[in-house]
């Protein structure tokens, strides 16, 4: 709701109710789990719903890559699996000496790639 705010330039009112309260309890692991699937799926159908209109719209290149950068972060999970499954076969081989320098290069793209996401 807040990209379709700000696409729309719409503005919000902030109440302070101290009448108002709010139950909480901590949740149990399976209460956790849903959460954390719902935030998830939350993010990607808003990446996917809401990214190629900010990409399509009249914002500036910062917005752009700021949206994208913010709407693309579960995408960390798919590249994290995809470099444990790469280290495995990665580690069985193991580098000597003459092709050492190729398999840093290797290394560090991955895990600069990951990091800078």
């Amino acid at each position: 709701m807040s990209y379709r705010a700000q696409r729309n330039h719409w503005c919000g009112v902030h109440l302070i109710n101290e009448e108002l309260g709010v139950a909480s309890e901590l949740p149990n692991i399976n209460g956790f789990k849903t959460q954390q699937h719902g935030w998830a799926k939350g993010f990607t159908q808003n990446h996917r719903k809401s990214l190629p209109t900010v990409l399509r719209g009249d914002f500036p290149l910062v917005t752009k890559v700021a949206a994208t950068i913010h709407l693309s972060s579960p995408v960390i999970y798919i590249l994290m699996l995809l470099l444990l499954l790469l280290s495995l076969p990665a580690s069985q081989l193991g580098y000597t000496i003459p092709v050492a320098a190729s398999g840093m290069i290797i290394d560090e793209t991955l895990f600069l790639g990951l990091v800078l996401l």
